[in-house]
């Protein structure tokens, strides 16, 4: 392998970080001080599916229960979200949004419609669609390796 190759976790890191400040700065500039990038994959997902269970919010998001237990715990702290009972399951509760959240939808389209105008930028449609066919199979080259390597 390439010795180039090799840096490739570390750009991965690298666009993880500037990508998540760019997010952030623009929660800033919006007067939003209270949300953290990690935060906007459940908002997303109830935006698109409001009322869900933990664990159909942990699979549309790809998080562990544990670790969405302590995100949704802190939106719920906030006033984005709030758990209600599960007409069908009543051990179980939805997780949904609030008035508070609904009402941060726009604006999240908004920011997102930015960023990802600035991730794009000069990049052709057919680049985008090379880089993400890329970024899939090298996904699939970990988890294929980790799923074998965890029986």
């Amino acid at each position: 392998m390439n010795t180039k190759h090799m840096s490739f976790p570390s750009r991965v890191s690298r666009f993880r970080s500037l990508y998540n400040n760019l997010i952030q700065e623009r929660l800033i500039e919006r007067g939003i001080t209270d949300l953290h990038t990690s935060y906007g994959n459940i908002l997303f997902a109830l935006y698109k599916n409001d009322k869900q269970t933990m664990k159909s919010l942990a699979s549309s998001i790809n998080r562990d229960k544990s670790t969405l237990t302590v995100i949704v715990r802190k939106l719920e702290k906030r006033g984005y979200v709030t758990r209600v009972k599960n007409p069908q399951d009543y051990r179980s509760k939805l997780i949904e949004l609030t008035h508070k959240g609904i009402e941060l939808k726009p604006i999240f389209l908004e920011i997102s419609t930015e960023v990802n105008e600035v991730l794009w930028g000069s990049i052709t449609e057919t680049e985008a669609d090379e880089l993400s066919g890329l970024l899939d199979r090298v996904i699939t080259n970990i988890s294929s390796y980790s799923c074998n390597n965890n029986d």
